[in-house]
C-alpha cells in the first residue's frame, strides 16, 4: 500500500487528479490532496472534492506571489536548501511514497523538496495537464531543472545552461526525475518523449459524483453560432500569447460582435478587452464539454493553441470549429511554435474527416476573414 500526494494549482488539475488518484486507491493505494490557492473558488472546490471522498485528505496552501523569474529562480533554490516559503500546516506531516503533479513550477519543487527531506526513495509522477502533457510543453517549463524527456534544440538558452551545470555537478536532488507519465489517451503523446505513460481510467462512480457536484453551477450558452475565446494565462507583463488574443478580441469587437471570454484560471491580470465580452469563467469546463456537446458542436473555439480547446472532443466526443492563434504569436523558430504545432496534429487526428473545422490563421486579416466566414 502507497500512499500519494497530488499537488494541484487550477481546476483542471485538481479534476485529473481526482480521475487519476480514484484508479490508484481502488488498487489499494491511499492519496491526498495539496491546492495551490492560485486560482479563484481553490477553497470552494476543496470542499466539493472533500464530499467525494477520493483524497484521505485535502490542504488549501495560500498563495505566494512571486511573477518575476529571477525571484522564482532564487525562490526554488532557496527551496533546496531548507527555506519554506509555503505556509503548509498538516498534510506534510505524513510520509509519502509517491508525488504526483501536473506541471513544475516553484511551488512543486518546493513541496517535492520538503518530501524529499523526509523520504529519500520519494518517487514522481507526473499526471495530465491538458494538451501541455501530450505535446510536451510541462517538460520544457522553466521550472524544471531535470533533462526533460523531450529534447528541443531551440529551448530558451537560459534553461539549458541551468540544466547543463545541474547536471554537470550531479545536484540530483533538483532533479524531479518521473518514472511515469498519466494520460487520458496515451497514445496522442508526441513522438520524442520517452516517457512510460500509464492510462487513466477513473471509476465510474467518482464521475457520477463530480457530475452531482458540479451541477449546481452550470455554464450555459445558446444555442447559436457562439464564438468562444479561451484565454492564456496574464500575469503583470504583457506576452506574445496575450497579445495575439487582445488584437483578435478587437478585431471582433471592430465586426460588432461580443464573443464568450473565458479566463485562464492562472491569470492576475484581465484583458483590456473583457468588458466588452461576455463572461464565460464559471463552472467547470470539461463536465460542460460531457453534457453540452451538441451546443458546443456548433460552436467555433479560439485560443492560441489551449488545452480547453480540445475538451469537446476528449469529454463529449463534440468537433466544434477551431481556431488556432500560434502562428500569430510566435517565429518558427521559437521553441514554441513547435509545441504548438503538435497540439494541432493532436486535433487532426481526433477531428479526422472533419479536420477541415480546424482553422489555423497566419495572420489577423486572415483571421478575421475566416471569422466572417464562420457567422455568415
Amino acid at each position: 500500500m502507497d500512499r500519494w500526494l497530488f499537488f494541484a494549482d487550477t481546476p483542471l488539475q485538481m479534476y485529473n487528479a481526482a480521475l487519476t488518484a480514484s484508479a490508484l486507491i481502488e488498487q489499494g493505494d491511499h492519496a491526498s490532496l495539496l491546492v495551490y490557492d492560485q486560482f479563484a473558488q481553490a477553497s470552494d472546490l476543496a470542499i466539493v472534492y472533500e464530499k467525494i471522498g477520493v483524497f484521505d485528505e485535502i490542504e488549501v496552501v495560500p498563495h505566494h506571489p512571486i511573477h518575476e523569474y529571477r525571484q522564482q529562480l532564487i525562490w526554488q533554490i532557496g527551496s533546496r536548501f531548507g527555506k519554506k516559503n509555503l505556509a503548509i500546516r498538516m498534510i506534510l506531516d505524513s510520509s509519502y511514497d509517491h508525488l504526483a503533479i501536473a506541471c513544475p513550477t516553484p511551488a512543486t519543487f518546493e513541496v517535492f523538496q520538503r518530501l524529499l527531506a523526509r523520504n529519500k526513495k520519494l518517487r514522481v509522477s507526473f499526471y495530465e495537464d491538458g494538451t501541455g502533457s501530450y505535446n510536451g510543453a510541462v517538460f520544457k517549463t522553466v521550472y524544471s531543472f531535470d533533462e526533460p524527456p523531450l529534447i528541443d534544440e531551440n529551448e530558451p538558452p537560459r534553461i539549458h545552461q541551468l540544466r547543463a551545470i545541474i547536471n554537470a555537478l550531479r545536484l540530483k536532488r533538483f532533479l524531479y526525475r518521473p518514472e511515469r507519465l498519466f494520460l487520458k489517451n496515451p497514445s496522442l503523446l508526441a513522438p520524442g518523449i520517452d516517457i512510460s505513460t500509464c492510462q487513466i481510467n477513473p471509476e465510474q462512480n467518482v464521475l457520477d459524483k463530480l457530475e452531482a457536484a458540479f451541477a449546481k453551477e452550470p455554464l450555459s450558452l445558446p444555442p447559436a453560432k457562439n464564438i468562444i475565446v479561451l484565454d492564456t494565462a496574464r500575469y503583470q507583463e504583457p506576452n506574445p500569447e496575450t497579445e495575439a488574443i487582445d488584437h483578435l478580441l478587437e478585431q471582433l469587437i471592430e465586426l460588432e460582435i461580443s464573443p464568450f471570454l473565458r479566463k485562464h484560471p492562472r491569470s492576475v491580470t484581465d484583458s483590456v478587452y473583457t468588458n466588452s465580452c461576455q463572461d464565460l469563467s464559471g463552472g467547470f469546463w470539461e463536465l460542460f464539454c460531457h453534457k453540452e456537446a451538441a451546443i458546443l458542436s456548433d460552436a467555433l473555439l479560439i485560443s492560441i493553441g489551449s488545452t480547453a480547446q480540445l475538451s469537446p472532443i476528449i469529454e463529449g466526443n463534440a468537433k466544434p470549429f477551431l481556431m488556432f492563434l500560434y502562428k500569430l504569436a510566435f517565429s518558427e523558430t521559437d521553441s514554441l511554435f513547435k509545441t504548438y504545432e503538435y497540439t494541432v496534429c493532436i486535433a487532426q487526428d481526433c477531428y479526422g474527416v472533419d479536420s477541415d473545422r480546424i482553422l489555423i490563421p497566419k495572420s489577423l486579416e486572415e483571421a478575421k476573414d475566416q471569422i466572417r466566414a464562420f457567422i455568415s
